[in-house]
């Protein structure tokens, strides 16, 4: 069991959040909607789950660059309904796609039968903006034109 759960709104609340467990030596169990089937966001020992499930945002829509900015804890369905209003889809469609994330999609790779023809989450990502452990900030890929 958790010795707590933390539900960040915003990418800067992830960053506090993580310098200061850091600082304080508490362990932190990252968590989307919990519809991974490994138990690999169930706690040993205490600290804290870090749930992303609130930061639901879809941050921009870029039909020209064919490019989506999202927050973790949007689930795959926003973003496929996001994209079609574009004339556009998110290829990734595993079976619970109206309740899983992105961030469960690309930290499991989770993609469904479109990946045969389409790929898989990371090969439809360009890039990310995350935290590392220490709360350091990081931007993996680049933003270009597909």
């Amino acid at each position: 069991m958790p010795d707590a759960v933390v539900f960040p709104d915003s990418h800067q609340d992830v960053v506090e959040t993580l310098r200061l467990c850091y600082r304080e030596k508490i362990p932190v169990i990252a968590r989307g909607r919990g519809t991974g089937t490994t138990g690999a966001t169930v706690p040993v020992g205490g600290g804290i789950v870090l749930s992303t499930e609130r930061m639901t945002r879809i941050l921009e829509v870029a039909p020209e660059d064919r490019l989506m900015v999202v927050e973790p804890g949007v689930t795959n369905q926003a973003i496929q309904e996001a994209a079609a209003e574009q004339g556009f889809f998110w290829p990734p469609d595993p079976t619970s796609a109206a309740v899983c994330t992105v961030g469960g999609n690309l930290a499991y790779n989770s993609a469904g039968p479109r990946a045969v023809k389409y790929g898989t989450p990371r090969e439809n990502t360009l890039g990310l903006r995350a935290v590392t452990g220490t709360g350091k900030e990081i931007q993996t890929g680049v933003r270009t034109t597909k």
